[in-house]
């Protein structure tokens, strides 16, 4: 993972920065002197990087925690791979600028951002902080974005690449969950039974809860049982309503849930109600459509009218008719080794990252769609598990938009079931 600081003198904007740069307000941002005391940090996925962004507080301030300022300021350049070097193109280059660009000459790669340019007739003031004898100098305005995903860019690139390999095997933990009766513990009991080989056994947070490891060859599966989901209680809230209890925290603890449905009674609300709740909390989601022997018993024609059926479904699931429906029978094995594969895709699918220049590629069409006054500049992926993205432009999207975004983003990146979080900011 590389490491990339922002430093600078007091009240030059490195915090705005750092808040721009993560897309939520972590660090304090005020106009008095000294307000970022310890060093602040951020990790997020940039283009399939990890980066740790890290926010620092004014070098050179005159009070009783000016040298812990500078301590912290200190440790952030020792463990970084790059340095952003903030200075104030309102104010010009100052004395302090000159005694701070002495400090870290030499140390790592620096850009300098030469921030608060918002008029064009300030934008050539930037050019008197080369004196400074820095290669690579950029003018951004953090309160407005401006130039900020350049700079980002840059500052990505010379990060370089990791040097170390990860080789370790990825796990996908997912939960069985749903409606009682469904056939939970029977598909539980054939997939331990099925895959013979089970690395562990581990006792799970509640008291009556396992998590079994199952290895695949495309990555481990980690199983958690829970009981039946009940019907709605009108005490619980209107997520915790179909996600009760121990369902609802294993959810949490999982990266994928498996909702189980009955096949001869057909797909209800309560489990399309069951599939948005997971999805609401950030997870992926599988239907395993259970007990399709007996439902292939009552209608011997199913197989030549298979995708109707599933078609069927998915137009129940409206517009979270991207999950994967696996039909399958718990009690005759049908299907399970399918099911596992969908699970570990739609895990992989939660981890997905699309580029960042490929990301603006599938906005590009947005652009013409945008109604008149709503404009879309460009977007970053954010984070992952759940696929996040900040979409820079106007902040009151229409909700048509923002629909016709997250399938754009659905169909070009492959998000299928999981769902997909955007965030709009000028």
């Amino acid at each position: 993972m590389k490491t990339i600081s922002i430093i600078g003198r007091p009240n030059v904007g490195k915090s705005r920065l750092f808040n721009r740069i993560i897309g939520h307000r972590k660090s304090i941002v005020d106009d008095c002197p000294g307000v970022t005391r310890d060093r602040l940090e951020e990790t997020i996925d940039y283009d399939g990087k990890i980066i740790r962004w890290v926010d620092t507080g004014g070098i050179g301030v005159e009070d009783e925690f000016g040298e812990m300022i500078t301590l912290q300021a200190e440790v952030a350049i020792s463990i970084s791979d790059v340095i952003i070097f903030v200075v104030d193109g309102r104010d010009g280059l100052l004395p302090a600028d000159k005694v701070i660009a002495n400090q870290i000459r030499g140390k790592k790669p620096i850009i300098v951002a030469v921030n608060k340019i918002d008029l064009t007739k300030l934008e050539s003031l930037w050019t008197d902080f080369s004196s400074l004898g820095f290669e690579k100098i950029i003018g951004i305005s953090a309160e407005h974005g401006r130039n900020v995903y350049e700079l980002m860019e840059d500052a990505v690139k010379l990060a370089g690449e990791n040097q170390e390999e990860e080789s370790r095997t990825v796990s996908t933990k997912f939960a069985i969950i749903g409606r009682p009766n469904v056939g939970k513990s029977s598909l539980m009991n054939t997939i331990l039974g099925e895959e013979r080989v089970i690395v562990s056994e581990i006792p799970g947070t509640t008291r009556d809860a396992i998590e079994a490891m199952i290895p695949l060859e495309n990555g481990n599966l980690v199983l958690i049982d829970t009981a039946g989901i009940r019907k709605n209680r009108t005490s619980y809230t209107k997520l915790e309503s179909v996600m009760v209890g121990r369902a609802k925290k294993a959810v949490e603890s999982a990266d994928v849930a498996i909702i189980v449905a009955d096949a001869v009674e057909g797909v209800t609300e309560q489990d399309i109600k069951i599939v948005d709740a997971t999805l609401q909390l950030g997870k992926g989601a599988v239907i395993a459509l259970n007990k399709w022997d007996s439902f292939k018993q009552l209608n011997p024609d199913v197989e030549e009218k298979y995708d109707d059926v599933i078609d069927t479904i998915r137009y129940k699931l409206g517009s979270e008719s991207h999950v994967p429906i696996v039909s399958i029978s718990a009690l005759k094995r049908l299907r399970i080794k399918k099911l596992l594969e969908t699970a570990l895709a739609v895990g992989e699918n939660s981890r997905r990252h699309i580029r960042t220049s490929e990301l603006n590629k599938i906005l590009a069409d947005s652009f013409e769609r945008a109604p008149k006054g709503i404009r879309i500049k460009y977007g970053i992926q954010k984070s992952i598990a759940p696929p996040s993205f900040i979409i820079f432009g106007s902040k009151n999207i229409p909700a048509a938009l923002a629909r016709y975004i997250i399938s754009s983003i659905r169909k070009s990146g492959g998000y299928i079931g999981v769902p997909i979080v955007l965030e709009f900011r000028r």
